[in-house]
């Protein structure tokens, strides 16, 4: 047998070898420029990039988009969106009568739906943004199966919030609730483990998971704000025991905080809030966790990060201390106090944060008197500030008249003194004539000189040559011509030519009659 085996040991292996699979390594070629830019911003879109990482990728070469391009296109969707939904529905709403034992349903929920949800958000958080949107059509309505899934499992919950209250209808723990399809008016409470469990794999956390998976896409976003209820259950998980789940909750219910119009969304959520779980203080239930969960840091910055954020965020200052207010009457206050002792290095920042950004109420309302003081004191100075005003306006406008009344009599006097200059030049002009006439008639008077006889007797004093030559040339010629030219040329030339040689002054000298006058220039 021995030398058997070793005859037929080769064949065996040269069979093994012959089997052995050929390895044929294919590629596909690139296609042309236009035809691969046009499939890579289809993948873009696919992937709904933010415009800032989607323009990094279009600045990548050509070979590094064929890869993406051909990594997207072979991403394949190993599920339609019905094949979750379906499942769920089987036990939301459950038509046969294997579901209706108690025991056949725990069996469901502790085997099957943690499974469910673990694919789906796998699936939504991966998958193609078409898949996402077909997901949440108005065929499918998988926004509306996550958010009824919540429901039932916070109907039993909330029911020990009304079983003292008989006023409070049942019906108003699932106000709200979307329902289209008839089936899910069925009443299905289910089993109490399912929120009580405190495990991350527990089916509620995974289904916020979900929502949460839903919401990292704008258009799921979209879908969640403005779905009639779905906030309101996030919201109300924080009653589950899973501090993973209270802390996914409030980082969701921050992250929404922070949109516009997002404050007033989750206030509103928080009234809901403290409607179903009969709060005497909105925000009183998340306060008493963030006192007693200490020993899960996750969850103590998640309340005090959420808190920041609630107070913080809003620009209205009288509503800002009016929210702060209201953790102050909580206790928030004096259990930070406490808490600046802690050296945890995560969640000191937060601490300090609220602190740093807190209204002191007392100082606000010295402000506001000192403010209503400054503004009566602005009052005071600014109808101050305005007679002021009106009085420096009625100067301006006197002093504009005086100077408008001042310029014209400058112009008046100006022309006045043109007038004047002009008169001036006149009469300077004549006294120059005059007074070269008269040195004219000097000249000739001098040149004509005495007669043989003298002029006195003949010709009395004042007498002359005529009439005269005008006003008089002033005192007289000096003492060489005597009293004869005393006043001036006037009514003649005097008595006589002074007192001569020989006596001419008296009458005419011996020796014949005096000469004629020579005639008048």
């Amino acid at each position: 047998m021995g030398s058997g085996e070793s005859k037929h040991a080769p064949k065996k292996a040269s069979k093994r070898v012959l089997m052995e699979p050929v390895k044929i390594q294919t590629s596909i070629p690139m296609p042309a420029r236009p035809e691969l830019e046009n499939r890579f911003s289809k993948a873009l879109v696919s992937m709904n990039l933010p415009p800032d990482k989607a323009k990094l990728l279009h600045q990548y070469d050509d070979e590094k988009k064929w890869d993406i391009v051909r990594d997207h296109e072979k991403a394949q969707a190993k599920n339609p969106p019905e094949y979750y939904l379906e499942k769920i529905k089987k036990l939301l709403y459950p038509g046969n009568k294997r579901m209706s034992t108690k025991k056949s349903r725990k069996k469901l929920v502790d085997n099957g739906m943690v499974n469910i949800f673990q694919a789906l958000e796998i699936s939504l958080r991966t998958n193609q943004v078409e898949w996402l949107k077909d997901f949440l059509s108005d065929n499918h309505e998988g926004l509306d199966v996550l958010v009824d899934f919540l429901v039932q499992t916070q109907h039993e919950f909330l029911l020990k919030f009304t079983q003292d209250d008989s006023s409070y209808s049942l019906n108003s723990l699932t106000t709200g609730s979307f329902r289209r399809n008839p089936r899910r008016s069925q009443s299905l409470t289910l089993e109490r483990t399912l929120y009580d469990h405190d495990d991350s794999r527990n089916s509620v956390h995974l289904c916020i998971m979900c929502l949460k998976a839903v919401m990292n896409h704008q258009y799921g976003l979209n879908k969640v704000l403005g779905h009639p209820d779905c906030l309101n259950r996030i919201a109300l998980s924080l009653n589950h025991k899973c501090l993973r789940s209270k802390t996914l909750v409030l980082n969701l219910l921050s992250a929404v905080c922070l949109l516009a119009e997002g404050h007033d969304v989750i206030l509103d959520t928080f009234d809901y809030f403290k409607l179903n779980c009969r709060e005497t203080r909105r925000f009183q239930k998340l306060m008493q966790m963030f006192k007693s969960e200490t020993d899960n840091l996750d969850f103590m910055v998640a309340c005090m990060q959420f808190i920041n954020i609630i107070v913080h965020s809003t620009d209205d200052m009288n509503y800002r201390v009016h929210l702060q207010h209201e953790f102050t009457l909580l206790g928030l206050d004096d259990y930070l106090r406490k808490l600046q002792l802690t050296e945890c290095e995560r969640l000191k920042p937060h601490i300090e944060a609220y602190l740093d950004n807190v209204f002191d109420v007392a100082a606000l309302l010295e402000d506001s008197e000192t403010k209503v003081a400054a503004l009566d004191r602005v009052a005071e100075l600014d109808d101050f500030n305005s007679r002021l005003k009106d009085q420096l306006q009625q100067v301006e406008n006197d002093s504009l008249n005086k100077i408008v009344e001042l310029q014209k009599q400058l112009k008046d006097t100006q022309r006045e003194n043109d007038l004047l200059k002009s008169e001036q030049k006149e009469a300077q002009s004549e006294i120059t004539t005059l007074k070269k006439r008269a040195k004219d008639a000097v000249a000739m008077a001098a040149a004509a000189g005495p007669g043989p006889g003298g002029y006195g007797g003949s010709y009395p004093a004042g007498e002359g040559y005529g009439p005269g030559l005008g006003p008089g040339l002033g005192p007289g010629m000096g003492p060489g011509m005597g009293p004869g030219m005393g006043p001036g040329l006037g009514p003649g030339f005097g008595p006589g030519l002074g007192p001569g040689e020989g006596g001419l002054s008296g009458s005419a000298a011996p020796g014949g009659p005096a000469p004629p006058p020579p005639p008048p220039p």
